[in-house]
């Protein structure tokens, strides 16, 4: 071959190695996650060949790269994935491999803990204290977790309420003599609300309610103060749990 044809060879040689780096060479703006950017790094050089291993999880990217070579781009990206991947290139294959790392196991649970909290259903009540006392004299009780109680007054009414919609098959009353019970209603429809309401003829009584429904049974205990004492409660009601 002959000196001059070395050299034109020469030169054709370097403009297209001049031109291979003029084309790697690109423009790159992204803000998300590493699986979303891959597509766009096809675009920039779609004889690349790219790979993942591992289990995918959430690498977050922001990238913001004017007329950046193909390396200075890999390079931005591979650093921002930190500990989460390895962004591995081999110029000789044009081939990048991303191999996901572990999600350490602290944050596993941290992450376990999240998705177990989204399953809980919406409808789903916070666990209350089963007894609370509130400043109008009533008393709130949470189904099946406490023994319900009521203090009355002596000769002054107090009130059991039932649940909306309840109906009662049957009322027993340990001490009858001594105490007067009558049924009443408070709303209409689906709303009705039977009330029981009591009151008791004499201070220091101590007797039990039982009131069965179409929904279930009631146990509730019964007294009356020594008539002195303004501590008394106006009335019962109940929480119910959710029921499946």
């Amino acid at each position: 071959m002959s000196i001059f044809r070395k050299v034109i060879m020469a030169g054709v040689l370097a403009c297209i190695a001049v031109s291979a780096q003029a084309i790697e060479r690109q423009d790159l703006s992204f803000n998300g996650d590493l699986i979303d950017v891959l597509p766009q790094l096809r675009k920039l050089d779609p004889q690349m060949t790219i790979t993942r291993t591992g289990v995918e999880r959430d690498v977050p990217i922001t990238v913001s790269i004017l007329n950046g070579a193909k390396l200075d781009i890999l390079r931005t990206i591979g650093e921002q994935a930190g500990d989460k991947a390895d962004l591995i290139y081999s110029p000789k294959t044009n081939q990048l491999k991303i191999e996901y790392k572990p999600v350490p196991a602290a944050q596993q649970a941290n992450s376990s803990a999240v998705k177990t909290q989204a399953l809980i259903p919406a409808n789903t009540q916070a666990v209350a204290p089963p007894v609370r006392r509130h400043p109008d004299g009533s008393v709130e009780v949470v189904f099946g977790r406490a023994k319900p109680e009521l203090l009355c007054q002596p000769n002054e009414v107090c009130g059991v309420e039932l649940e909306p919609g309840e109906t009662i098959r049957g009322v027993e009353l340990g001490d009858p003599a001594r105490w007067e019970i009558t049924p009443s209603t408070v709303g209409d429809d689906e709303n009705r609300t039977i009330v029981l309401v009591l009151r008791p003829t004499l201070p220091n009584l101590k007797t039990r309610l039982m009131v069965s429904t179409n929904r279930r049974l009631y146990s509730i205990f019964l007294a009356s103060n020594d008539g002195a004492s303004d501590t008394a409660d106006t009335r019962l009601y109940f929480q119910y749990p959710v029921r499946n």
